[in-house]
């Protein structure tokens, strides 16, 4: 009797925890991640950011991503998680990944292995378990080759990474990656801007459509640079959404772009300047790696537009 009840509380703590990087140890330490009384199963409410290895800056905050049961022979109540750093301007840091576990002593949890760290400079897209398998599927935003992809071309290309254990989860090792697409170049796009569909809400549409036979990733903002013929009159800020589009979300979605899908981002104004002292009759705009840009010709009135950034669809709005 005494052990199922051990069982059973065993049971019920992992639905309380779940174990991430403290701030002294921020990539291999535990530190508890107590799920709220009165909350669904898998809602997870996060510690303070320096627990989770995040700079110690006003309005960092720490984002959930995934939270991944892991049965493990010897080790029923494990799971995979992973999160992410956010500043007060919206700027993510790379995702970390953890394989955690409830620790029956203590009654809280622990980190049982490290997948992903900062410095792998990864955006997970999705985690996976099949069987004793884990897979997390990520863009790449380093500069130079790195751990798990060490035949990096480009910034924000995407790639699925397979982890085993050969010892019953102690230790993991990462499997060859296996390319998913390239990041978008302006030379896969086909480029299109159009005004927004409500002529007493002004915006402007900013469309890209992958016009090759392969599928391709973009994540980000356009650039968008108002100009009065060559000259740079104004900058575009990047805002996750405004009165006219954009995505209800902490940071842009991952997109995967097949060939023939069409992904677009909103131009609309500042909603703090209003509409009014400018002139701008050419539009630059280009892929988030801001490397290539196309010149629109543009009626534009507004100083230092907002541009949100790219969703799958026409609309350039999330519902």
């Amino acid at each position: 009797m005494r052990t199922s009840m051990a069982a059973a509380a065993a049971g019920l703590v992992l639905l309380a925890a779940v174990a991430v990087l403290n701030a002294k140890r921020a990539e291999r330490a535990g530190a508890l991640l107590a799920e709220p009384s009165g909350t669904d199963r898998g809602v997870i409410a996060l510690p303070p950011v320096t627990a989770l290895g995040c700079p110690d800056w006003t309005g960092m905050s720490a984002e959930l991503e995934a939270n991944v049961r892991l049965p493990t022979p010897g080790h029923p109540h494990r799971s995979v998680v992973s999160w992410y750093c956010l500043d007060a301007i919206g700027a993510r840091r790379p995702s970390m990944v953890v394989v955690a576990e409830p620790d029956p002593r203590t009654g809280t949890a622990r980190v049982a292995a490290t997948l992903v760290r900062l410095r792998d400079t990864l955006h997970v897209e999705a985690l996976a378990v099949i069987g004793v398998r884990i897979s997390v599927t990520a863009t790449y935003w380093g500069d130079e080759p790195g751990r798990f992809i060490p035949g990096w071309r480009n910034r924000g290309g995407m790639a699925t990474i397979g982890f085993r254990s050969a010892d019953g989860g102690r230790h993991y090792t990462a499997d060859r990656p296996l390319a998913v697409a390239a990041a978008c170049q302006a030379r896969d796009l086909a480029q299109e801007l159009s005004p927004g569909p409500d002529p007493a809400a002004p915006s402007w549409l900013i469309r890209f459509t992958n016009r090759t036979p392969r599928a391709c990733v973009l994540e980000g903002y356009p650039t968008a640079q108002p100009r009065e013929g060559p000259t740079l009159i104004s900058r575009s800020w990047q805002t996750m959404h405004g009165l006219r589009g954009g995505v209800l979300a902490p940071v842009p979605p991952i997109l995967l772009l097949k060939p023939g899908d069409t992904a677009t981002s909103v131009l609309e104004p500042d909603d703090s300047e209003g509409i009014g002292g400018c002139a701008a009759d050419h539009l630059a705009v280009g892929p988030p790696d801001g490397n290539t840009e196309r010149v629109f010709p543009i009626d534009l009135s507004w100083c230092n537009p907002q541009v949100h950034p790219f969703v799958a669809g026409t609309t350039g709005s999330v519902p």
